[in-house]
């Protein structure tokens, strides 16, 4: 017996498995591509000269552990 509301995402494409390994490989591709050239604008700023100070991480990893992550959880717990 067939259902009526299948929609065109529930459905198996038989390229869905060629599909997911071209998006594999493409991200594989993209991240050893950004190993070897590390420029965000070609020849002119490379990761390191753009990456904000360790202390400023530093400062945004502690408002985040200590503020935004305990209310995400008591948001997701209050729901």
């Amino acid at each position: 017996m067939a259902c009526a509301n299948f929609s065109s995402l529930d459905r198996d494409l038989p390229c869905n498995g060629l599909l997911a390994a071209l998006t594999f490989a493409a991200a594989l591709g993209m991240l050893a591509i950004s190993l070897f050239w590390p420029y965000l604008l070609p020849f002119a700023f490379s990761i390191e000269q753009v990456a904000t100070p360790h202390s400023k991480l530093a400062f945004v990893l502690l408002a985040a552990g200590t503020f935004i992550l305990p209310l995400m959880l008591l948001f997701t717990a209050i729901n």
